[in-house]
């Protein structure tokens, strides 16, 4: 018997793009090109953090009222910490749930929790994201 194909997360933003290619203004087109190169471009892996790195203390805001520390974060085990633009980016709204659905099991299999970041404030709607998905990010 065959595995099930796995679902592809690059085949997801290539309908997006395939989409934005027949919605958008051509120049609006081409600038978000243009910046979506800029940002691959300039991306440096080794001035990010690194598997097994420990990182400084800090707090983030929830979406759901309160705040959560690092300590808080890893008091049962470790935790990766994925980023995102903002509750409406439409490649965020089709990186997270894929994250959730692909990545989050053999997380939680592992003891690990898998935990979003948005530089957004809670309340310019990020818990909109939560709820749009019902995930547990």
């Amino acid at each position: 018997m065959s595995e099930p194909a796995t679902e592809s997360l690059k085949a997801q933003f290539d309908a997006l793009h395939a989409e934005r290619e027949t919605s958008w203004d051509p120049a609006k087109l081409r600038a978000n090109i243009a910046q979506r190169r800029a940002l691959v471009g300039s991306f440096d892996p080794t001035a990010i953090v690194q598997t097994g790195e420990r990182v400084a203390d800090f707090t983030l805001d929830l979406s759901t009222g309160g705040t959560v520390s690092l300590d808080d974060l890893i008091s049962d085990g470790p935790a990766l910490l994925i980023f995102f633009r903002f509750a409406g980016c439409p490649a965020c709204n089709i990186a997270l749930p894929y994250y959730d659905r692909q990545l989050n099991p053999a997380l939680q299999s592992a003891g690990v929790r898998l935990v979003a970041v948005s530089p957004h404030l809670p309340e310019r709607g990020l818990d909109a994201i939560r709820t749009r998905h019902g995930s547990r990010l």
